[in-house]
């Protein structure tokens, strides 16, 4: 949690408007859910998610398109490495529609680990 505020505040700041991220929007009508955490009981659980450990998350952003997250994340690999939690994501020429990152453990990091599902 404590990297998506970090996330969501750095985003604001650098893009100079108020930006949003979605995780799970199921209690207010969305349709979204299972983004976060997965328990067993989910349908798309998988143990060797990093969802099914509490370290990752699906998210998009109503302000911001997922093309320029991703590419803020790249630009400033090494405050997030440095500043957050997060140590990958997801390509995007495969998440089209929402973003996955996440704090899996990455042993002496210096660049955010890029994962294909």
């Amino acid at each position: 949690v404590r990297s998506m505020q970090w996330l969501r505040d750095n985003l604001t700041k650098d893009f100079g408007r108020q930006v949003q991220l979605v995780v799970n929007d199921w209690a207010t009508g969305g349709n979204m859910h299972q983004r976060g955490l997965r328990t067993p009981e989910a349908k798309s659980y998988n143990f060797w998610s990093q969802h099914s450990h509490g370290r990752a998350c699906d998210f998009h952003s109503p302000i911001l398109t997922i093309t320029e997250i991703y590419t803020w994340l790249i630009d400033n690999e090494s405050r997030v490495l440095a500043e957050s939690s997060f140590r990958a994501i997801e390509d995007i020429t495969v998440t089209k529609t929402w973003l996955h990152i996440d704090s899996r453990p990455v042993l002496n990091a210096s660049k955010l680990l890029i994962v294909k599902p």
